[in-house]
This record gives structure tokens, sequence and C-alpha cells, in this order.
């Protein structure tokens, strides 16, 4: 025998353990303080999560109505905000001061929010809201050992004896059965991130490389391959010549008229506008392009 998920997949607003069971339901959503919370951008409604505004319907990002376009969530410490709105929604409280998410007085950036300070050796997990203990250890040597003591096993106490956990898609921390994660999937432990690949960990709730190096597929690199970008430190293939890339993700050049994201992706001289790719004021829309518009052209007649 070996780990087993402790609890299935959560929705919404459910008593959870882990991210996993709840974005097993709702794309994106994490585990906060025990309970299942929606993603960045999005609002719970019911058992279901719906996003904050319908100008703005891509997970991971916020519509910013002083610019008209929407913008990246950054958890708290990350650098490049420009609004504060793009810190809030990932941690209640958070704001945007010099390009940085900031948390409020009294809390520090931790685990993807804001948490408080902990005692040396400890750190903050946004998963139960406290302070907790160090990982196990930094190598897989501690998912080959014998643990002389017991661990919750369907819920059942079971002696645990020597067994290669690597033979099963589970690793464990402090006793508890966790899922395995792949790089650049969503963490709680370090441990998680090692079972599938060794040089990982578990950094801002994402397995990563460490020291700012790129995951290539089969190592860590200090830059991508050649026709590949980087999203969330993982080198994936890049965009098509019909596409823009914008932090790590592609998106489709669109004619006027069309729905938009980005100004980079409006074609003809459009503007990204209230979500849809508008012409220039004295323009108006023929045929998926900008054209003069009639009365601009009239009224030059009459001057």
């Amino acid at each position: 025998m070996g780990c087993s998920k402790i609890v299935s997949a959560r929705q919404p607003g459910e008593w959870c353990q882990y991210s996993q069971q709840c974005d097993a339901v709702e794309l994106g959503s994490l585990c906060q303080n025990e309970r299942c919370q929606c993603a960045p951008g999005m609002l719970r409604n019911g058992h279901s999560c719906s996003f904050v505004d319908r100008k703005c319907v891509i997970r991971g990002y916020v519509w910013i109505p002083e610019i008209g376009e929407c913008l990246q969530v950054l958890q708290p410490g990350a650098i490049g905000c420009s609004h504060s709105a793009q810190c809030s929604v990932a941690a209640h409280g958070a704001y945007c001061s010099r390009h940085t998410c900031t948390c409020p007085e009294g809390l520090v950036p931790s685990d993807g929010t804001c948490g408080k300070q902990c005692p040396a050796g400890f750190t903050f997990s946004s998963v139960t809201g406290q302070c907790i203990p160090p990982d196990l250890g930094d190598g897989l040597d501690h998912l080959y050992a014998t643990i002389l003591s017991y661990y919750v096993f369907d819920h059942i106490p079971r002696p645990l004896a020597q067994r290669r956990q690597s033979s099963f898609n589970l690793s464990f921390y402090n006793l508890f059965c966790f899922a395995v994660v792949r790089p650049g999937e969503q963490c709680f432990y370090s441990t998680q991130c090692e079972a599938e690949n060794a040089e990982m960990i578990c950094d801002r709730s994402i397995c990563r490389c460490p020291n700012n190096k790129l995951f290539t597929g089969a190592t860590c690199a200090e830059n991508c391959p050649p026709g590949y970008m980087e999203a969330n430190g993982i080198c994936k293939q890049g965009c098509d010549p019909t596409q823009v890339e914008h932090n790590g993700r592609c998106y489709d050049q669109v004619a006027a008229g069309q729905s938009c994201v980005l100004n980079s992706q409006c074609t003809g001289g459009t503007s990204c506008v209230n979500g849809f790719c508008i012409c220039p004021a004295s323009m108006t829309i023929r045929g998926g392009s900008c054209r003069q518009s009639n009365l601009f052209s009239t009224s030059l007649l009459v001057r």
C-alpha cells in the first residue's frame, strides 16, 4: 500500500486540505484557510465561480476600468503591478506600491497571500492559515525512508514500512499524503514537486526551478530553447505568427469589431476599448476594416 488522497474533490466554499481538491472542480481555485476559494478575479456563486467583471473573462486576469484593459493578477510580493486591483483580488487588502504588490500593515507576502510573520523555523501556510513546521527535507531520500510512526491511510492509522513512494502518484509531508505535482502546477510543499522532478521546488505555490532558472521540459536552464517562451518559469511552445504574446500567453490578432484583451491584438489601426477592437473616431467599421466616415468626408467638402 502507498499514500492515498485523504479527501476527494471539493466545490467552492467546501472544506479542503490542498488546492488540487478545489482545482479539480473549478479550474484555478485554491485551498485557503481550509476552504476552497475561487481563482483570483472570480467570485463564488453558490458552489461555482463566476468572473468579477464580464469585460474580463480570462482566468488569472482582472478588468481595470481606468485603462479599459485586462491585466494579470499578481500575488503579494510580486513585481510588475500598475494598479492595486491586480493585487487586491489575489489577497484582501493588498495594494500596488512602487510596482510591487504589498501586504497591509502587520502581514507579509507568504505562500501566495498575505500571512502573519511566523517564528524562526516555521512558514505560513495559506491552506491552514497558520504557521507550520519546515519541510521534511530537500532530497527524495525522505520519500523512501522508514518512518517510525503512523500516518493517515484512508483515515485509518497504520504503520508505514519501507516503501518506495515513487511507485505511487502521491508524496507525503508530516505523515500526510499529498498529490505529486508537475512543473508549472500549483503546489503546497516542495516534496510534491521533487517526487516528479528532483530539481523542482515549491516557490510561490508553483513548482519551479530554483534560482530563477527555467524548466525546458527536461531540465533547469538559464534560458528557454529557440521558439519557446516562458510562463510561470516553464518553457512552452511560442506563439503562432498570427498571434501576440503577453505574460506567457498567446492571443489571436483580431480585426475591427472583434473582441479583444490587448491593444496589440487589434489590427488595422484599431484599439482595444471595453473588450472590442474599435476604429478611430473619424472612421467606421465596414467589412471588418476601418473606413473613413461618410459624415466626416461630407463635412470636409462643405468647408
